[in-house]
């Protein structure tokens, strides 16, 4: 699905978010650009996966809208939007014993007709994405004899696999280890510099200083500041939005590189 040079991958307009009778977010509006990796921050409860959901066309908004490369999402077949768009949620439990394969093979069913198998082909670009994210070993265990992280990180390969243009990701670090939330991450970096548009969500602010192009930053169902991470989400912003004092530091990344953490209780430098 082509657009119009500069038209945002994924918008929302005066967007109203929520479930039946509960409203989440009101008047929201967003654009994530393309070939860029835009990182949603916030409390718990602000409303970050609701609006995913609601992105996604999982949830029908409850006023304004959403936009797909500049198309009413709710305007284009479900087929169109499953190609153009990718979803890890949060780690789910497994209730079947698919093999680990089989689920990443899952990623694929835009691409196939309706009573199509998934071919030799669908299998390699599976395969292809189980190696990437480190679990190729894994490919003939079954999905619920696998840790949640692993589970976590076979819902990574399952949208890698599907190939879609725009990833959107909800807290795909948030069960595992330290050194795979680095890599997940930087594998959403990679995909960005490639051309694809990443948006994903998550709990530290860090994430968003090292890998991010952009940020969001939520609070009650709002965007209380987007940009560019060192220019949006200083001490001040932080600490409002999490309810703590939160100081930055830069660090060193070596290279004549110079990143910013945040140190968490201490108060601005």
């Amino acid at each position: 699905m082509s657009a119009r040079p500069g038209t945002p991958a994924l918008a929302a307009e005066g967007l109203g978010f929520g479930y039946p009778g509960q409203a989440v977010g009101r008047g929201l509006d967003l654009a994530i650009e393309a070939e860029t990796v835009t990182m949603l921050l916030g409390p718990n409860g602000c409303g970050k996966t609701t609006l995913f959901r609601t992105l996604l066309g999982l949830l029908s908004p409850q006023a304004g809208r959403v936009l797909l490369r500049g198309r009413p999402l709710d305007q284009l077949p479900r087929r169109d939007v499953a190609r153009d768009l990718a979803y890890v949620p949060q780690a789910a439990e497994g209730t079947f014993p698919f093999p680990v394969l089989d689920v990443v093979v899952m990623g694929r069913a835009p691409h196939l007709g309706l009573f199509e198998s998934p071919g030799a082909r669908d299998r390699a670009r599976a395969e292809a994405a189980l190696d990437a994210v480190g679990l190729a070993d894994l490919a003939g265990r079954p999905f619920t004899a696998i840790s949640g992280g692993q589970r976590q990180l076979v819902l990574v390969a399952r949208a890698l696999a599907q190939e879609a243009p725009i990833l959107v990701m909800d807290e795909p670090t948030a069960n595992l280890d330290y050194g795979n939330q680095f890599r997940v991450l930087e594998r959403a970096r990679g995909l960005a510099s490639a051309g694809r548009t990443v948006v994903v969500s998550s709990h530290n602010p860090d994430h968003a200083f090292r890998f991010a192009d952009r940020a969001v930053l939520m609070r009650g169902g709002a965007v209380a500041a987007a940009g560019a991470p060192a220019q949006v989400l200083d001490a001040a912003a932080l600490s409002a939005a999490y309810g703590i004092p939160i100081g930055l530091r830069d660090v060193d990344l070596g290279g004549g590189r110079v990143g910013r953490v945040c140190v968490p209780g201490v108060g601005p430098a």
